[in-house]
């Protein structure tokens, strides 16, 4: 059994450049131990690798994939039970590709799911489902894909753009942003991870929107707005327990407006 320790996966994007150098041999050289993985892609080519490397940064072996733009600057790629998630975009001033790509950590298979969507963005996995994002022409589709039967399932919402989508704790959450006479406007969305439909929303505006990063520890979901109301940079990060629907920011990340919290910093990978 090959061996791996909790796999980090960092994304290099370099667009309209050939990836990670001049490919001449594509076999595989499939990692007998690794802990670190790079994802090295391009936004011109259909070419990107992913590197491999054990706990003292000695490349242990290397994997090729026909894709332009594979994974984004702005999301990490998921790792879920011992399987990688990507979006290969495609070539970067199209972005057509429609599948999600999942890898087997050790067995190197590979599998395609096919959402029908191009421009995929934000993936959530969990045992019964792969969910992702997309935005095209000002409306945002969050989709579902049966991981048994391969089944789709896409709720639209028009004039929102849907930043990412979480899924924990039976339920999907989904943070948004859209622009309003008097700022932006974020909000968090509870849904039916099943049906997708909409259970309530949380009105998240004091502390921005623009969400990338989120992580579920316990009954909270820590969240990362990027930007604030008035759409400058933001420097906070947010907290929202599921179990009392109360939302604050943590202590210490404050910008001058008051809010508190009494948890520990969480770590995030941005």
């Amino acid at each position: 059994m090959r061996k791996w320790k909790g796999l980090v996966l960092s994304v290099c994007i370099i667009l309209y450049l050939s990836a990670c150098g001049n490919n001449d041999t594509v076999n595989d050289e499939i990692p007998e131990n690794f802990t670190v993985g790079i994802i090295c892609t391009s936004g011109s080519e259909n070419n990107s690798s992913i590197l491999y490397f054990d706990e003292n940064l000695n490349q242990t072996g290397v994997t090729y994939y026909p894709y332009a733009t594979m994974g984004e600057s702005f999301y990490s790629p998921v790792v879920y039970e011992q399987s990688l998630y990507v979006v290969p975009q495609g070539q970067a001033n199209k972005k057509d590709e429609k599948v999600i790509l999942q890898q087997d950590l050790e067995t190197f298979e590979i599998q395609n799911y096919s959402l029908g969507q191009i421009a995929i963005y934000g993936l959530s996995v969990d045992s019964s489902a792969i969910y992702a994002v997309n935005n095209m022409n000002g409306q945002s589709f969050v989709s579902r894909i049966d991981r048994t039967d391969r089944t789709v399932k896409t709720a639209a919402y028009d004039d929102l753009y849907i930043s990412i989508v979480y899924s924990y704790q039976d339920r999907l959450y989904a943070f948004s942003s859209h622009s309003t006479p008097s700022g932006m406007k974020g909000t968090l969305h509870c849904l039916d991870p099943i049906t997708l439909e909409e259970l309530h929303r949380i009105d998240i505006s004091e502390f921005g929107c623009d969400v990338y990063s989120v992580t579920g520890v316990g009954d909270i979901l820590y969240f990362v707005p990027m930007v604030t109301a008035q759409d400058t940079f933001n420097q906070v990060v947010c907290a929202y327990d599921i179990s009392t629907e109360e939302k604050y920011s943590l202590q210490g990340t404050t910008q001058g407006n008051g809010l508190t919290g009494g948890l520990p910093p969480v770590r995030f990978s941005m």
